[in-house]
């Protein structure tokens, strides 16, 4: 276990200079704009650093045994290829809904789905989950550090899961994420000098997304399927308050705005820019406890 977070994470550590020199020729670049955080180009799709310092030490791990973690594997190389094709061309919202809702359907292909209820019900239900995690992450990933430092928080209290459940695939997984994330945010938090891009927010929300299903296989009781939910407790609370607060104000759902509650803080002055992403790391770790609590129970 220990050896897939260390190895994803010197990956990271190695991949993600090199991505950002790639994305700065290639001119992959992150411009300011009304709604934009930071005042200077960046260069972006460092989700393409994170994907493989997860995906070569997963591979590894396939390479000893047939598993459904290949599912996970090739849906999330078809997020990437999504996020990377949005991040250099741009992409409308019907077609990177397409091309997320292909991915999730590769991994209930692969048997990953949510437990307890019959597949007419499980399935659409899996498919409305990742997709939704995917976006909740991607619609977060709007202040240095922070989509990254929730998703290692998230995929280590997932791998405590795991590993409380038995589950030694799930929770090697969960390592290389955490790992792959960890070394990733050396070079994204504050101030940053690559942004993941949806290459990578999206690609982290199909694998956060594949965590929680894959944590719902040995469920006993409805209770437990608020489990990952609670967990990915923040980014779901974020895109909840957008979805209400777009339809509220008659907008169209997909288009973007400036009222994240990160922003909200940010343009208020109530926190300083590392303190909004501190703080918020750590209700990630208190709603990861409550959900090991509950988990439990």
């Amino acid at each position: 276990m220990l050896k897939m977070f260390l190895t994803a994470f010197l990956i990271a550590l190695v991949l993600t200079p090199i991505v950002r020199a790639v994305a700065l020729r290639a001119k992959i670049i992150d411009i300011p704009n009304g709604r934009s955080l930071h005042d200077v180009p960046m260069p972006k799709s460092g989700g393409i650093a994170i994907y493989f310092a997860f995906a070569l030490p997963v591979i590894w791990m396939l390479g000893r045994e047939s598993s459904p973690i290949f599912g996970v594997l090739v849906g999330a190389t078809l997020v990437l290829l999504l996020g990377f094709l949005d991040d250099a061309k741009g992409l409308s919202p019907l077609t990177k809904l397409i091309g997320q809702v292909a991915a999730a359907a590769v991994l209930v292909g692969n048997g990953i789905k949510i437990g307890l209820f019959p597949d007419v019900i499980s399935i659409p239900l899996t498919l409305f989950w990742i997709v939704g995690v995917m976006n909740a992450i991607n619609l977060l990933d709007g202040m240095d550090g922070m989509a990254a430092g929730i998703s290692v928080i998230a995929a280590l209290f997932f791998l405590f899961l795991a590993l409380r459940n038995g589950d030694a695939q799930s929770a090697l997984v969960s390592a290389a994420l955490a790992g792959a994330c960890l070394g990733f945010i050396k070079f994204n938090f504050h101030p940053a000098s690559i942004f993941m891009g949806d290459t990578g927010s999206m690609f982290l929300g199909f694998v956060l997304g594949s965590l929680g299903v894959m944590n719902t296989f040995k469920s006993s009781t409805p209770l437990q399927l608020f489990v990952p939910v609670i967990i990915i407790g923040v980014p779901i609370f974020d895109t909840s308050l957008a979805i209400l607060r777009r339809l509220w104000r008659k907008r169209p759902l997909f288009e973007a705005d400036c009222d994240h509650f990160y922003e909200w803080l940010w343009k208020n002055r109530l926190l300083g820019y590392r303190n909004i992403v501190i703080i918020t790391y750590f209700v990630c770790f208190v709603l990861g406890f409550a959900a090991l609590f509950i988990g439990g129970m």
